[in-house]
């Protein structure tokens, strides 16, 4: 929808306020929103507005164009494989715990779309969304991957 009319660009309490009609007659306001420099090794969820660390008078907004190969049934995975709804989503999913046969079931998981939620998925093909951000032990997916970091650091392996 196309704007019409602008009725009051501004500043206020330090920030550009903007009151705009549109085509259809309706009236938006809208604080404008100045995004964060963008950080290099940062994770940035879908749609975040980001600008460059030197500024260039542009702003970013973050898309779904992942890498991470689409989830697919009975599929081996490993320890920090990454994976992606085969609809995407705007998240990966990275394998951070395996109990038993390490392979995907025969139908795709329900994706939680909540920063540190998991997915239990079994080899049958049964899978449970987090929505406590744990998994049956109590533990979030951050220190299930520092559990298997602190593993793999000192040579403990699976059976500690």
């Amino acid at each position: 929808m196309k704007v019409s009319k602008v009725h009051f660009v501004g500043i206020i309490l330090g920030r550009i306020y903007v009151a705009v009609r549109f085509q259809n007659g309706v009236d938006r306001h809208y604080w404008l929103q100045e995004p964060a420099a963008w950080q290099p090794n940062t994770i940035y969820g879908l749609n975040t507005l980001v600008q460059p660390s030197v500024p260039n008078g542009f702003y970013y907004l973050t898309n779904t164009q992942s890498k991470a190969p689409p989830w697919a049934p009975d599929q081996t995975k490993a320890l920090g494989d990454v994976v992606q709804p085969t609809v995407p989503n705007g998240w990966e999913y990275v394998v951070t715990q395996i109990t038993g046969a390490a392979t995907t079931g025969d139908n795709e998981p329900a994706w939680p779309t909540a920063d540190g939620a998991m997915v239990f998925e079994t080899p049958d093909g049964t899978s449970v969304p987090s929505t406590t951000n744990t998994n049956a032990d109590g533990k979030t997916a951050a220190q299930v991957g520092m559990d298997q970091l602190i593993k793999d650091r000192y040579n403990l392996g699976d059976d500690q």
